[in-house]
């Protein structure tokens, strides 16, 4: 049994007793020796039986540790479409819990799957983590002539990773969809992949990405999921339906697949690169619409559910992307004037840092972000006053709540960031003809290359 799998069952232990839970946030371990490598067995799709994987205790939720020690920031870069898919936007930087309101999720024994070496040649596209330990990446490795879709996981933060399985399907750059992959906790995740020339491709695994059942996309065959994130025993989408000015918002328990809509339905706008953010803090959460510029929002309430939302940045003329440190402190970069007017007080073609302290009701100006990238992401590392800001010439950072600004990475084409833990980050580095996976253990001061 892993660490994070006798945490799962503690946790579990306390939660039937208690109700509910917070995690704190745990170490992140010293390197361990890397172990000997062994010779690869043959490539082959591992599809067992889902009954036979599960044998040893029925899957269904478990409140995670968020990469967040819920999962980790993920935020994609708003703006034109990427040459390669990018993943959802982000995600809760804090540890979520279960309000004594909610039902508690059905406790699961956590599946480990095979692991073998990580193929050379491998290529990330999406992560997610569930605690500060276990993670995944989704990617790509050579195959023969082609490049098969190739998942690999870690159980040690980050240090050593090892091939789980490969998904069955494509990742390619065709079609409108985004390619992302979350994980709720140890065994139930989703793939979210281009399906054709239009629309997405939803599966499911609940043996911890050993296996995966592809599930009929809520929002119809020609719908493109947008996002998609997961917490407090919940996992939600946002769909996109040709020909539709405003998007759809689908939830469902994470224990099942069964998608509810809600009744909020925020503008798409009528611009040519739709993309949508969802973050998540708990029961709360946020969803921001861009389409060049920002369009349209919700807001999850968690008494009424998701209902529309007037997001920060809407006066901005421009992209803008969202983080959020607790239900109630959130914070945006936007980009001012790009196509039109800017917001008042600030300056066309810059970025400035707004703050809200009562849950995106009101955002505040902080002042302008030195160094950032116009549709650059931004995460925050909860606890803290560290924000950081990525985009095409690296991440720049501040750690006094944004007086002050210092370029902290260099790294290029940076389509993804997020923070674990205050200490813990991940992102993702995408150029013309490969991609890397960026990691922070220091609260975002350095960030170095992790090698698979």
């Amino acid at each position: 049994m892993t660490d994070d799998e006798l945490v799962e069952a503690l946790r579990q232990t306390f939660r039937d007793q208690a109700g509910s839970l917070r995690p704190s946030a745990g170490a992140v371990p010293s390197p361990p020796s890397r172990p000997r490598r062994v010779p690869r067995p043959g490539r082959r799709f591992a599809l067992a039986s889902l009954a036979t994987a599960l044998a040893a205790g029925t899957a269904a939720a478990i409140v995670a540790l968020n990469d967040h020690p819920n999962q980790a920031h993920n935020v994609s870069i708003a703006g034109e479409a990427s040459t390669v898919p990018v993943g959802p936007t982000v995600h809760r930087v804090a540890p979520s819990s279960i309000p004594p309101s909610s039902p508690p999720p059905t406790p699961s024994t956590a599946v480990t799957p095979p692991a073998s070496p990580v193929p050379s040649g491998f290529q990330p596209l999406s992560v997610t983590f569930v605690s500060a330990r276990t993670g995944w990446v989704l990617g790509t490795a050579p195959c023969g002539r082609s490049r098969c879709t190739t998942l690999v996981r870690t159980t040690d933060a980050g240090y050593t990773w090892t091939e789980v399985s490969q998904p069955p399907m494509t990742l390619t750059t065709q079609g409108t969809g985004r390619t992302s992959i979350r994980f709720y906790d140890l065994n139930v995740g989703w793939i979210v992949a281009p399906a054709g020339p239009e629309g997405s491709a939803l599966w499911t695994s609940r043996d911890g990405g050993k296996d995966w059942t592809e599930e009929p996309n809520p929002g119809g065959a020609s719908a493109t999921i947008e996002a998609l994130e997961t917490s407090n025993g919940l996992v939600h989408l946002v769909d996109l339906t040709p020909g539709k000015g405003v998007d759809q918002i689908f939830t469902s328990p994470v224990s099942q697949d069964s998608w509810a809509p809600a009744q909020a339905a925020p503008s798409f706008g009528a611009g040519p690169v739709p993309n949508s953010q969802i973050v998540l803090f708990g029961s709360s959460g946020w969803i921001v619409n861009v389409n060049r510029t920002v369009v349209g929002g919700a807001r999850l309430d968690p008494a009424t559910g998701w209902t529309t939302w007037t997001p920060p940045c809407a006066d901005a003329h421009g992209p803008g992307s969202l983080a959020a440190s607790s239900a109630s402190d959130l914070y945006a970069i936007c980009d001012e004037g790009v196509w039109g007017s800017p917001a008042a007080g600030t300056a066309p073609n810059s970025q400035w840092l707004y703050m809200s302290s009562d849950g995106g009701i009101r955002f505040a100006a902080v002042g302008p972000v030195r160094g950032g990238d116009p549709g650059g992401a931004i995460a925050v590392a909860a606890g803290t006053e560290t924000i950081e800001q990525a985009g095409n010439s690296g991440i720049v950072a501040t750690f006094d709540g944004g007086k002050s600004w210092a370029k902290v990475s260099g790294a290029a084409g940076i389509t993804y960031l997020g923070f674990t833990t205050a200490t813990q980050g991940v992102a993702i580095s995408q150029g013309t003809s490969s991609s890397g996976l960026l990691m922070t253990r220091d609260g975002g001061h350095t960030w170095v290359s992790t090698t698979f």
